[in-house]
């Protein structure tokens, strides 16, 4: 009998045992390690699981979009620059609620080394019309002391300081100018999207571009400026676009709301031009703004809204203790808390009756172009003593071309 009893202790133990196995959760997250350079930026992670979960040990240097989760999630982890000077490293645990499940994820970012800088300015998404462009449509400041290599899309052309340039991985070096164009015409209604990768030679700094080409029957407003008191966007559109009607409304509209509207008294483009922009100056700040385009050979309404920012918390590089001297003007930029950087233009009395959306539109193309130097720090400057007007344009954190600019007539 006790021998009997043992036999069924040991089979029942069996049982409990295969029961917890079966009951085990389930934990799997898609990569085991992870790496950032000094300057920071941002990696997703796949957790998959049959349960709940929560991440731990998570370090002040690591900025994590969700802590805890349902199931299958992907999480967003964004690292803060590193300007500890040494590299730094932290592995972080992914828990299943129920304790029986574990997922580790080492996290290592690189420390900021002396005389190493590669820095891409200019990374905002980028469109392209749907049409081959003999054209350079948009740029890219690359400021580089190290090897560097560029990957895009074949669809894309580019020249660096004006000679071609593949954009096949091929180690290059030096700072300068990377112009950028649609080097095939893009016959799908559908828009092309890719990346443009440049990184170092040893790929602990990367910078990742978004491009898209627009399909076959597509308009596009792409957003330049938005100002406090107006906007300018450029158009773009796909190979079958040869000509549109566009208009501006105020306030939040839709295609509803137009039904009745006579599009013959709209704002008529004969033919495409690939660098077109609308503008529109005196809007009111904190307001919205709706843009209606009709391509004519297609009949088909794109629909685009804008908001003004408020005139309030605005990033702003103000020019302070201005001093006219015989020869020369000197005078202080002083960023507010909102700004993370400025350009610095003087202009000539043309520009003195001009509004401030087109002066903003004039010095966006010059950046654009790599032709204004960027500062992020305040600074005392001089310049010759001319007639004209000196303008900072200070931008947010986000690095919109967005809020006010600051104009100095003299």
């Amino acid at each position: 009998m006790e021998v009997r009893c043992k036999v069924l202790l040991v089979l029942l133990s069996i049982i409990i045992s295969s029961c917890e196995d079966i009951s085990k959760s389930s934990l799997v997250c898609d990569t085991k390690e992870i790496e950032f350079s000094y300057s920071g930026g941002e990696k997703k992670i796949l957790i998959e699981s049959d349960a709940d979960w929560s991440i731990y040990e998570v370090p002040e240097w690591l900025v994590v979009s969700e802590y805890s989760g349902v199931k299958n999630k992907e999480v967003l982890f964004t690292a803060i620059p590193n300007e500890t000077g040494i590299d730094r490293e932290k592995e972080i645990t992914i828990r299943a609620n129920d304790n029986k499940s574990i997922c580790s994820i080492k996290i290592k970012q690189f420390a900021y080394a002396e005389g190493r800088i590669l820095q891409v300015d200019n990374t905002f998404e980028k469109y392209f019309n749907g049409n081959t462009s003999y054209e350079y449509e948009d740029s890219i400041v690359i400021k580089s002391s190290i090897p560097w290599t560029i990957k895009g899309p074949s669809w894309l052309g580019a020249r660096f300081e004006g000679t071609p340039t593949p954009m096949n991985g091929e180690v290059r070096e030096g700072s300068g100018v990377l112009s950028l164009r649609g080097s095939e015409q893009n016959l799908s209604y559908e828009s092309l999207t890719d990346t443009i990768c440049i990184s170092s030679e040893l790929g602990d700094i990367v910078y990742k571009i978004p491009v898209i080409q627009l399909g076959a029957e597509d308009i596009k407003c792409v957003n330049i400026v938005t100002l406090t008191s107006g906007f300018a966007f450029k158009v773009k559109a796909g190979c079958q676009v040869l000509s549109f009607k566009y208009k501006v409304f105020d306030g939040l509209l839709s295609e509803e709301d137009i039904a009745g509207e006579d599009t013959d008294s709209w704002q008529d483009t004969d033919l495409l031009l690939y660098d077109f922009n609308i503008s529109k100056a005196n809007c009111n700040p904190n307001n919205n703004y709706t843009v209606f385009m009709r391509g004519l050979t297609l009949n088909k309404y794109n629909v685009h809204t804008f908001h003004t920012p408020s005139e309030t918390n605005q990033p702003r590089a103000e020019i302070k203790n201005f001093v006219s001297g015989p020869s020369s003007y000197s005078f202080d930029i002083v960023m507010n808390q909102y700004a993370k950087g400025y350009y610095c233009v003087s202009l000539n009395d043309n520009w003195y009756n001009k509004s401030e959306i087109d002066i903003a539109y004039n010095l966006y193309q010059n950046i654009k172009n790599g032709k204004l130097k960027y500062y992020t720090q305040d600074k005392a400057l001089s310049i010759k003593a001319e007639t004209g007007i000196i303008v900072t344009w200070a931008i947010s954190e986000d690095g919109n071309f967005s809020g006010v600019l600051d104009i100095h007539k003299f």
